[in-house]
């Protein structure tokens, strides 16, 4: 065992406090939480182990518990990002604006190697602009819009930067005897690479066979996807005694 983590609830079922220990049962850091539940408002303060305050994270929620706004704060009380979730007519989530309390926050740049792995470097910097829904103290820095499929079930997201281009999208499909995941990255507008996830499960719902299929810009001549791994699991059930 190389950590341990403790949660502590009220009556109600509400997390009150969150310790973390070592393996040693030294105390590594704990987090405490409040509520306002009249406002549907949480508060949570993530401390470390001399007791002083890392971050603080405020979370807004509507009376059917959908979360319509996160913000965490810095150490000296700066915010430093927020995220505020627009919902439609059907009461789902229909984007997520994404809201920095710098104004010129790093531009990060991803590459995948030849192994699949994906890389972040730093690029420079980008200036924001204010919007309203980010609040006086935060600049727009791109936004997330959900899909739904023909059930109204999830069916992905894409991230766009804040100038409207995508910048990552993500798509899954779950048919109950396949499973498939889709993940693309963006530069500039620019499509760079692409991965997608295809699983066979059986029938308790786990997985047997997946192959992942990449696709990386300039390695290839066209944007097939290639299959560049693929696993094989087998699973032994035993029934109850």
């Amino acid at each position: 065992m190389s950590s341990r983590t403790l949660h502590i609830y009220d009556e109600d079922g509400l997390r009150m406090e969150t310790l973390r220990y070592e393996a040693e049962n030294s105390m590594t850091g704990r987090s405490t939480y409040t509520y306002c539940l009249a406002e549907g408002v949480a508060e949570e303060l993530h401390l470390n182990a001399e007791g002083q305050v890392t971050q603080r994270v405020v979370r807004k929620s509507d009376r059917e518990g959908h979360q319509l706004e996160l913000a965490i704060y810095l150490t000296d009380g700066r915010l430093m990002m927020r995220m505020v979730t627009v919902l439609d007519e059907q009461g789902r989530e229909k984007e997520t604006l994404i809201c920095h309390g710098h104004q010129q926050p790093p531009i990060i740049r991803t590459e995948q190697d030849e192994k699949g792995n994906l890389h972040a470097y730093e690029e420079g910097s980008v200036e924001l602009s204010q919007l309203k829904e980010c609040g006086v103290d935060a600049y727009f820095a791109g936004k997330l819009v959900y899909e739904y499929d023909e059930s109204d079930s999830p069916r992905g997201y894409t991230m766009y930067a804040p100038d409207g281009t995508p910048a990552d999208r993500f798509e899954f499909i779950d048919d109950k005897k396949r499973r498939r995941s889709e993940v693309a990255h963006y530069n500039a507008g620019e499509l760079q690479s692409r991965e997608v996830t295809e699983r066979e499960v059986d029938e308790y719902g786990n997985y047997v066979r997946e192959v992942i299929s990449s696709w990386v810009r300039g390695r290839s001549q066209t944007d097939v996807l290639e299959p560049t791994e693929i696993h094989y699991r087998e699973i032994t059930y035993y029934a109850a005694v």
